[in-house]
């Protein structure tokens, strides 16, 4: 896990021209797949978040 953690590319500061949910949806992204590598934390409501956020994306 540390060396994914090490090689993974960080999500970048947020700047005034950045889509606050494209960001969210990022963010949750990223949360999941830490929990799936890890195999901890509960990933069923992170699916049904992302695909909520990536619907409000599509519009």
């Amino acid at each position: 896990m540390q060396e994914i953690n090490t090689h993974i590319s960080h999500l970048q500061p947020a700047s005034k021209e950045d889509d606050e949910l494209a960001r969210r949806f990022d963010m949750l992204v990223l949360i999941y797949q830490i929990l799936l590598l890890s195999g901890s934390g509960e990933t069923g409501k992170y699916m049904s978040k992302i695909y909520r956020t990536a619907a409000s994306l599509q519009k």
